[in-house]
């Protein structure tokens, strides 16, 4: 991406540390069962912003309900 490219002329760097996209994946027993394949939750890649994660509950439905913040940013790094 275009943001990737800007931050290396600004900083030299190839390898970026970042927290750009949230995945979700789960086993129904952790013991036994090898964990399913992950599902993109989110993803700020092509904007260079962040995602943090914050919190999840399986209610009684054995819905999931995730808690994550995001912020887009666009800026001279």
């Amino acid at each position: 991406p275009a943001w990737r490219r800007f931050k290396k002329e600004k900083t030299g760097h190839d390898w970026d540390y970042d927290f750009r996209r949230l995945f979700y994946t789960w086993t129904p027993d952790i013991r036994k069962v090898p964990f399913l394949p992950s599902i993109e939750i989110a993803s700020f890649e092509e904007t260079a912003g962040y995602i943090k994660n914050g919190d999840l509950l399986i209610d009684d439905e054995d819905n999931v309900h995730l808690l994550f913040t995001t912020k887009n940013i666009w800026r001279d790094f």
